[in-house]
C-alpha cells in the first residue's frame, strides 16, 4: 500500500507513506525472490557500492528482530518534504499505518535511520536491535561520512 499528501493549498505531493504486509518465506526460492536481497538496477545517484551494504545490513537487521518467522507489516519508507515536516503529516500518514495494523492484529516494524529514529520512538515505537555500516570505507577521503545506523524497531497495539 502507498499513500501520498497532497497539499490542499498547492496540490503539491508533500509526503509518501510505503507500507507493505510481509509473511515468512516458505521456501528458499521465496528468500532469494524477496526485495531486500535486489541491488541490480540501482538508481542514478546511488552508489551501488553503498546500497548493497545498506541491503546486506537491513537483512541482519531482519535477521536478528522479534518478528522473523511471523506476519507482520513495514513501514517500507516514509518521507516528508522539508517545509512539510513538523506539521503532523508523517503522523497523519502513520495513523493509517497503525489502524491498519491494530486491525490486523500484526505487529508495525521499521528499519529506521538516525534521522527518523527519534519520530518513531515518538510514535510508540521500540528498538530491537541495530547494524552499524562504517561508510568511511566506501567514500572518498574526507567526505564527512561515518558509522550510519540502521536500527529495527517494532510498534505493537
Amino acid at each position: 500500500m502507498n499513500l501520498k499528501a497532497v497539499s490542499e493549498e498547492t496540490g503539491e505531493i508533500i509526503a509518501y507513506l510505503g507500507l507493505t504486509r510481509k509473511r515468512p518465506a516458505v521456501t528458499e526460492e521465496e528468500v532469494k525472490k524477496s526485495p531486500g536481497n535486489l541491488t541490480s538496477n540501482v538508481p542514478n545517484g546511488i552508489v551501488p557500492d553503498v546500497l548493497k551494504e545498506v541491503v546486506r545490513a537491513v537483512g541482519e537487521v531482519e535477521e536478528g528482530n522479534l518478528w522473523k518467522g511471523k506476519d507482520y507489516y513495514e513501514v517500507t519508507f516514509i518521507c516528508v518534504t522539508p517545509t512539510s515536516q513538523r506539521q503532523g503529516v508523517g503522523r497523519q500518514l502513520m495513523q493509517v499505518a497503525f489502524d491498519k495494523a491494530r486491525k490486523e492484529g500484526l505487529p508495525l516494524i521499521v528499519c529506521s535511520e538516525p534521522a527518523a529514529h527519534n519520530f518513531f520512538e515518538v510514535l510508540g515505537f521500540k528498538e530491537t536491535n541495530y547494524v552499524e555500516i562504517d561508510l568511511t570505507k566506501l567514500a572518498p577521503k574526507h567526505s564527512g561520512f561515518g558509522v550510519f545506523r540502521l536500527t529495527g524497531m517494532i510498534w505493537e497495539s
